[in-house]
């Protein structure tokens, strides 16, 4: 089982935690688990799991972008096998890639991987919406409006829902076609993010559509800044991207959030 932890001071940190490990006991004898199959999966996506967690600025964004990643792998991980390292991947471990302890800032992999991606294309909102436009995606009564702020250099989205019950959903949503941007697997789209307004959970999504007409997109929730980060899915050209911002929720609410930048990496 530890062999698929790796070796170096993350795995280290993963091993010690005796207290987790001996309370999966009796749930790993329930479940049915084939580790050479995760493995494997762990293999295939390597250098995005790595890329995922290098290029996030949050604890949330991180353990959600390596959990999206793995979750695309071949062979594609049981929900049972997410689930168990999602359980692996505490605060206190993911918290060493903002504030590494002296024994992982030091460390040098036997296999490392070029996180300095060159830049393609770069939209940091500073003085205009640079080609980008607004659409509301909300259902029903609940509504969104979005406006360029140059004094923020951000996107302001609004989502408003006026607490009907459960179901209509308030979504914002930047978007920019009449692209083409070539990317490879090594490749991704970001999305910087600020806080909701309110405190309270909203979900970001991003979207892409190629020139083939095939899609891909990611979605996480959370109620802090951060970024969001979509990996592309083979080599393919990119000619429309979303950016959305929504709710749904039984409450009223009338709340906002920034936009800050879009990029291909």
């Amino acid at each position: 089982m530890f062999a698929l932890l790796g070796a170096g001071p993350a795995g280290w940190a993963v091993a010690a935690s005796g207290t987790i490990i001996t309370s999966l006991a009796v749930w790993l004898i329930r479940e049915s688990f084939d580790f050479a199959d995760l493995s494997t999966a762990l293999d295939d996506v390597h250098e995005g799991l790595v890329k995922g967690l290098y290029n996030t600025s949050d604890i949330q964004t991180a353990r959600d972008n390596f959990l999206s990643i793995l979750g695309g792998a071949t062979p594609t991980p049981s929900s049972a096998e997410i689930y168990l390292i999602e359980i692996m991947l505490s605060g206190d471990l993911l918290n060493n890639i903002l504030e590494p302890r002296s024994d992982m800032a030091s460390y040098q992999s036997p296999d490392p991987i070029d996180c300095g991606a060159a830049t393609l294309q770069v939209w940091p909102f500073v003085t205009t919406g640079e080609g980008w436009t607004f659409r509301d995606d909300s259902d029903g009564s609940y509504s969104a409006s979005g406006v360029h702020v140059p004094a923020r250099e951000a996107w302001e989205i609004t989502i408003v829902g006026v607490g009907t019950g459960p179901g209509p959903r308030a979504t914002g949503t930047i978007y920019i076609t009449g692209l083409s941007i070539a990317v490879g697997v090594g490749n991704s789209v970001q999305l910087d993010y600020g806080p909701t307004g309110d405190g309270v959970n909203m979900s970001h999504h991003i979207k892409v559509i190629f020139s083939d007409a095939s899609e891909a997109e990611i979605q996480v929730g959370g109620t802090g800044a951060g970024t969001l980060i979509l990996s592309m899915p083979a080599t393919k050209t990119i000619a429309e991207i979303e950016c959305s911002a929504g709710r749904n929720w039984s409450n009223p609410f009338n709340t906002t959030i920034d936009f800050k930048e879009v990029r291909v990496q």
